[in-house]
């Protein structure tokens, strides 16, 4: 799709520019005139802000990344602590048995994937990927046995 600074084609699906059954349109009468109330100036300190916080969170993607997924386990695990109650990096260190070097590291790495709050509080965000870990666990795998073999055609019929 095309808008040039002197108007839209003829051709633009009427949701861009009819303002029919009151339809708030983006290019009034086909107009490009009145963009620039849609899209306000670029504040460069807030693209900037939004380019930082990107990065922290590609950063803390990076984190999780590891060949054995043990990091992914503890974050889990520091999670789930905080789901139960722990509001303090002692506390989920005793709750997860691990050192409390990692956990610090892990409470740094679920504030920047908003995932906790300063106070260590789970966010909405949090309570999701705890969420979708449970639905994780629940799976089991499907082997055949002696009892329930995998069912194989014998034949195929035509209708």
């Amino acid at each position: 799709m095309i808008a040039f600074a002197h108007g839209m084609p003829n051709n633009a699906p009427p949701v861009l520019h009819s303002s029919a059954k009151g339809w708030k349109p983006l290019f009034i009468n086909r107009s490009t005139l009145a963009v620039d109330q849609h899209f306000p100036g670029a504040d460069v300190e807030t693209l900037a802000e939004r380019a930082r916080e990107k990065l922290k969170i590609r950063a803390a993607k990076a984190f999780l990344e590891d060949p054995a997924k043990r990091r992914w386990i503890e974050t889990m695990l520091v999670l789930t602590a905080l789901g139960d109650g722990a509001r303090s990096a002692v506390a989920a260190s005793a709750r997860t048995h691990l050192a409390l070097n990692d956990v610090e590291q892990i409470l740094v790495f679920t504030e920047v994937a908003h995932w906790t709050t300063k106070g260590f509080a789970l966010t909405p965000l949090g309570r999701h990927e705890l969420t979708r870990l449970k639905l994780r666990r629940f799976r089991h795998i499907v082997l055949p046995t002696e009892e329930q073999p995998y069912y194989y055609p014998t034949q195929l019929r035509a209708r």
